[in-house]
C-alpha cells in the first residue's frame, strides 16, 4: 500500500495528477477535465500552506506549469448559469491561509473581468465557438464517413460466419477506434459550449453597450451578449452534437458486443503477455513487485479464453522456450468489470511508486522506480487505456451525457440574484435560438428549426430525473407551450 508521512504527500500526488492530466489531455470526457480544473486551485493552496511545503511542491511540479494550466483556462464551467475562475479562487483563499499570501506569481494571476489588452483578444479565440467551427465542419463530415463505413463493415461481418480470424479482429478494433474517437469529438464540442457559456457569463456586456435600456443581470450575459454569428454557429454545433450522437445511439446493440471483445482482447494481451514477459526479465529477482503482477494477472486474466494457463513460478523452475513464450488466447465478449478496473489501476500505481508518494518526476516518471522505460510506457498506456474503458463499457449513459445540453435553459442563480420568479421567454437561450432561425434569411438555418427544442427535452430530463425538482419540469413545459 502507499506509504505517507503526512497529508502534504497526498496533496501533492493529487495535485500532480491533475497536472498531468490536464497537460497531456488525458480526460476522455469534459466532465472530468472541468473537475480537474475546478479541484486543482483548492489542492494548490492546501499544498503551499507554508514555506516548506512549497519547496517541496515546486520540486515535484515547477511553479511555471501551475501558471500556464491557470491561464490556459482563466474560465471554468461550474454549475449551468455559474463559472469559476482559478485567480479568483486563489485570491479568495488566500484570506484564510496567511502563508498563502506569500506566493505573489499565482496572486497575480488576473480574474477574467481583470483581463485587458492583448490578452483579452486572444481568449475569445479561444472561447467562441464561432473560431473553431471551419475545423468542426471538417471533423463532423469526415467522421460521418468513417462511422458509416465502419457500420457498413460490421453488419457485412454479422452476416458472415462469424468464424474469429485477423479480418474480423481488425474490423471489430476499427470499430473500438472509431467509437473512442467518436466520444473524443462530441465531449469536445459540448465541452465548447460550456465554456463559451462560461466565458459570456463572466464578461457581461457593459452598460455602454446596452443601448440606456433597463435590463436584468441575465440579459446583460446572455440575450444581448450574442451575436447573430455567434447564434448561428451554436445552433449549428448543437445540430452536429445531436445527430452523432443519435447516430452512435441507433447502433449501441450492433456495436456493443465488438467492444466488450476488443476490450477483453487488449487486457488479456496485457495480463497473459506483456506482464508475463515482466516476470520473465525485469521483475524476475524482485519478490515483492513480481508479487502485485501476479495479483494482476490472478485478478483479470481469463484463462477459460487462454490455450495454456500461464503459471508464474515454472518460469524460475523450467528453462524458457519460445513455445513457452507465445501464450495464445481467443478474444470473448466478457469486459472486466468496474471493480477490476479500478483494482488493475491500484495495482499499477502500487507497481510503478513502489509504495512512495514522494517519487519526483510524476507517477511514471523513471526516478528511483527501477524499472525500464519501455516497460513504464507499456505500464502507463494501459493505465489510461482502462480510465477509457468504464466509459465504453457504459456505452448509452455516456453518449446521453456527451449530448446533454439541457444545461442551456437553467438560470437560477441569476433569478435568485434579481428577485424574480421568472425572466421574459425572449430572455432564454433556447428560445432565442428559435427566433434566430425564424428571423434569418437564410434558407439553410430553417431545417434546424426544430433542433433548439432538443434543448428543451434534455433541460426537462435533467429537472426530473437530476434535480428531482417537479417544479423547474413545470416551467420549462410552460416556456414550451407559450
Amino acid at each position: 500500500m502507499f506509504r505517507t508521512n503526512t497529508v502534504e504527500d497526498i496533496l501533492q500526488v493529487l495535485i500532480v495528477f491533475c497536472v498531468e492530466s490536464l497537460e497531456l489531455d488525458f480526460a476522455l470526457l469534459f466532465p472530468e477535465r472541468h473537475t480537474l480544473l475546478r479541484v486543482l486551485p483548492v489542492l494548490v493552496v492546501l499544498a503551499t500552506s507554508s514555506e516548506k511545503e512549497s519547496e517541496s511542491l515546486y520540486k515535484r511540479v515547477k511553479i511555471n506549469r501551475l501558471l500556464n494550466v491557470f491561464k490556459n483556462d482563466p474560465v471554468i464551467p461550474a454549475f449551468p448559469d455559474l463559472h469559476l475562475s482559478p485567480a479568483a479562487i486563489l485570491k479568495e483563499l488566500s484570506s484564510y491561509f496567511q502563508n498563502f499570501s506569500s506566493q505573489t506569481r499565482l496572486l497575480a494571476l488576473q480574474a477574467p473581468h481583470e483581463i485587458q489588452g492583448r490578452e483579452l483578444q486572444e481568449y475569445p479565440r479561444h472561447y467562441l465557438i464561432l473560431n473553431h467551427m471551419g475545423t468542426i465542419r471538417a471533423d463532423h463530415d469526415d467522421f460521418s464517413i468513417r462511422f458509416a463505413s465502419a457500420m457498413d463493415q460490421m453488419i457485412r461481418l454479422k452476416s458472415s460466419d462469424g468464424v474469429y480470424n485477423d479480418w474480423s479482429r481488425d474490423i471489430k478494433g476499427n470499430m473500438y477506434d472509431i467509437v473512442v474517437e467518436g466520444f473524443q469529438l462530441l465531449s469536445r464540442w459540448t465541452g465548447r459550449i460550456w465554456e463559451q457559456c462560461a466565458w459570456k457569463f463572466s464578461r457581461p456586456i457593459s452598460d455602454s453597450q446596452q443601448n440606456s435600456m433597463t435590463c436584468f443581470d441575465y440579459e446583460k450575459v446572455v440575450r444581448y451578449n450574442y451575436t447573430a454569428e455567434e447564434r448561428r454557429a451554436l445552433l449549428e454545433l448543437i445540430g452536429y452534437i445531436k445527430s452523432i450522437g443519435l447516430m452512435m445511439q441507433h447502433c449501441d446493440t450492433l456495436v456493443s458486443e465488438a467492444l466488450w471483445e476488443t476490450i477483453h482482447m487488449e487486457v488479456q494481451d496485457f495480463v497473459q503477455d506483456k506482464l508475463d514477459t515482466m516476470l520473465r526479465t525485469t521483475f524476475r529477482k524482485k519478490k515483492d513487485l513480481s508479487r502485485i503482477l501476479s495479483d494482476m494477472r490472478t485478478l483479470s486474466a481469463d484463462w477459460m479464453a487462454s490455450t495454456s494457463k500461464a503459471d508464474p513460478e515454472q518460469h524460475s523452475l523450467h528453462q524458457e522456450t519460445e513455445e513457452m513464450r507465445q501464450n495464445t488466447f481467443y478474444p470473448r465478449p466478457v469486459a472486466p468489470t468496474a471493480a477490476q478496473i479500478h483494482c488493475l489501476q491500484f495495482l499499477i500505481c502500487e507497481l510503478v511508486s513502489g509504495g512512495n508518494l514522494r517519487k519526483v518526476g510524476g507517477l511514471f516518471g523513471n526516478s528511483g522506480s527501477g524499472i525500464p522505460v519501455e516497460d513504464l510506457k507499456q505500464l502507463e498506456t494501459f493505465f489510461y487505456k482502462l480510465s477509457f474503458f468504464l466509459h465504453i463499457l457504459d456505452y448509452t449513459a455516456t453518449i446521453g451525457t456527451l449530448t446533454d445540453l439541457g444545461f442551456l435553459w437553467f438560470r437560477e442563480f441569476y433569478l435568485e440574484s434579481s428577485r424574480v420568479i421568472q425572466f421574459p421567454i425572449e430572455c432564454s437561450l433556447p428560445w432565442m435560438l428559435v427566433g434566430h432561425v425564424i428571423e434569418s434569411e437564410d434558407a439553410g438555418l430553417l431545417e434546424s428549426i426544430l433542433i433548439p427544442f432538443d434543448l428543451y427535452n434534455d433541460s426537462a430530463q435533467h429537472a426530473l430525473t437530476s434535480l428531482k425538482q417537479r417544479f423547474l419540469y413545470d416551467e420549462i413545459e410552460a416556456e414550451l407551450s407559450c
